[in-house]
């Protein structure tokens, strides 16, 4: 066991050294970091510029135009549609109409956590006792 706790001191070591010149040396990220979204950035592109390619010519989507145009122009999507706005605008309502009911009217300063705080004054003795 002396063995194993002398190499991990020795790598704790080394990490605690390599921390420090990172930090001492802060610079290396301006220099780094551009490079590094660069090359990110270039490497999205080429996988999803291959992607996009290998779609376009392996699969003719050529069905969907008709498809989308018969879902514009028909009579019974455009109702579905307004109806589930007007659900989720019903539904969002109700959140903020909960949200507002349920707030404290006001707030207690003795339980406000700047009531511990020594640049506000504290209450008089005759809003204490009214609290009470």
């Amino acid at each position: 066991m002396p063995k194993a706790d002398e190499f991990s001191d020795r790598l704790e070591r080394w990490k605690g050294k390599l921390e420090f010149d990172f930090k001492k040396s802060w610079w290396w990220v301006l220099l780094v970091g551009p490079v590094v979204g660069f090359g990110w950035d270039l490497a999205k592109h080429r996988v999803l510029a291959s992607t996009n390619e290998y779609i376009d010519d392996h699969v003719r989507l050529a069905f969907l135009k008709s498809a989308s145009t018969r879902v514009d122009q028909s009579p019974l999507i455009a109702p579905v549609f307004v109806g589930l706005l007007a659900f989720l605008l019903a539904v969002f309502g109700l959140i903020v109409h909960a949200y507002y009911e349920t707030r404290p009217k006001s707030i207690e300063r003795t339980n406000s956590p700047l009531y511990k705080c020594a640049c506000l004054p504290r209450p008089s003795q005759s809003n204490d006792a009214r609290h009470v």
